[in-house]
């Protein structure tokens, strides 16, 4: 790892990095736009985008000032990373180090490649690192919301996934979910261009396996709930084209739920060990937790099935809007009305228009990472970490609702006069 220059001054030195960062995030998000707006899948993201890069800007700055709110992240999982990041940086790039911490510990190679080529110059830049990924996550969700539901239903995904509030919060924290979105929205533009093709084609298939690598390199857990909405999207796609949409969904979702609960009777027979150690990850003290979660016990049928459902639904809920118990819990409160409004304009939208069939790619995904997420959360204030990556994912569909409730509400005025 370089040293800064002994005769500069260690404030300018990281100010000037963070400058340089700074400008070559924002060079490359604009590049990703108009990249992706010469194939014609999007209108231009610039406010939206601009707006959450200075959201993202104000949250590191709040935090900074008010401890209170991140101390729990940042006193615990954030400087574990960082002692990893510096630890990395002061190896050799020929090290086998390298090789390994890039296959399962991803996250942290951006950080320790940018100790290793300009010197230790403090978190912040690695923070604006973090920022750029989450945007280029949401123009690419966004990216794919305009390719289903046309340039408005991307604007519309664009403006709710970068101004969400805990989405904001994290995106400038130094962890796994910038990093982990980023491979989220490569995937779900995969699985949606696969579902909207009758043959495959190498580019869908390259960017599906780069967003299941980037999964597995920051969560190796959560690719294989992936690997499984991978399956189901392909057996779903094959089976609608044959039967019609409602027929084939109907019939996937009901051998979808078979298939889990049979493993779900065998898992404890064929892989007790994962069991075994996914319980002992369980039974671990989380650091700083304040909202801990009942025990629960995963090794027998029985216990799996109860904490696959019931975790999920705290998942989905929790932390409630009550529990104010801190200055965090007061902050998390917005981002968690947020979701709940956002998963009722879903479910009213789908349940008034008829589900967009070419919405099911992102849907089985969802319901896939929400069981992923669930079985291994041991407390309220994770799930809600958790919850930013279900957050990106429903903004597509949202976006395509919402622009067809606009058009049809034009349409009935248009009518009316």
């Amino acid at each position: 790892m370089v040293d800064p220059p002994s005769m500069t001054d260690p404030w300018l030195f990281r100010a000037e990095v963070s400058l340089i960062v700074g400008a070559l995030v924002v060079i490359v998000l604009w590049r990703l736009m108009l990249g992706l707006d010469r194939r014609g899948f999007t209108a231009s993201y610039g406010l939206p985008v601009c707006a959450g890069f200075g959201l993202r800007l104000l949250a590191v700055a709040v935090a900074a000032a008010i401890p209170a709110i991140g101390h729990k992240l940042t006193t615990t999982d954030e400087a574990s990373f960082m002692a990893t990041t510096r630890a990395l940086a002061a190896l050799p790039l020929s090290s086998s180090k390298w090789l390994s911490m890039t296959v399962h510990w991803t996250e942290v190679i951006p950080w320790a490649l940018t100790y290793k080529v300009i010197g230790y110059c403090g978190s912040f830049p690695l923070r604006l690192e973090q920022i750029g990924l989450s945007l280029a996550a949401v123009i690419g969700i966004s990216a794919t919301a305009g390719k289903v539901g046309g340039r408005r239903a991307g604007l519309i995904a664009a403006w709710i996934a970068a101004v969400e509030p805990s989405s904001v919060y994290f995106s400038g924290l130094l962890h796994q979910e910038s990093l982990c979105m980023v491979g989220e929205a490569l995937l779900i533009a995969a699985l949606v261009d696969a579902w909207l093709r009758d043959r495959p084609a190498w580019r869908p298939v390259c960017v599906g396996l780069l967003g299941l690598g980037l999964i597995f390199g920051t969560r190796s857990y959560m690719a294989f709930f992936a690997a499984v909405a991978v399956v189901l999207v392909l057996i779903g796609a094959a089976v609608c084209r044959r039967v019609g949409l409602s027929r084939g969904l109907a019939g996937l979702t009901a051998v979808a739920v078979l298939v889990g609960f049979a493993g779900i009777l065998a898992a404890p027979h064929v892989v007790p060990g994962s069991l075994a150690n996914l319980q002992h990850q369980l039974n671990l003290p989380y650091p700083g937790a304040n909202l801990p979660l009942p025990h629960t016990t995963v090794t027998n049928s029985g216990g799996l099935l109860k904490t696959a459902v019931l975790r999920s639904i705290d998942l989905l809920l929790r932390p409630f809007p009550w529990q104010i118990g801190s200055a965090a819990q007061k902050a998390a409160v917005v981002g968690t009305l947020v979701w709940y409004l956002m998963v009722i304009v879903v479910l009213v939208l789908a349940v008034r228009q008829g589900l967009d069939g070419r919405l099911a790619p992102v849907l089985i995904l969802v319901a896939c990472e929400t069981v992923g997420f669930a079985l291994t959360l041991v407390d309220a204030g994770e799930g809600f970490r958790h919850r930013v990556n279900l957050v990106l994912l429903l903004a597509m569909p949202l976006g395509v609702l919402l622009d067809r409730w606009w058009r049809a509400r034009a349409q009935r005025r248009s009518v009316a006069t």
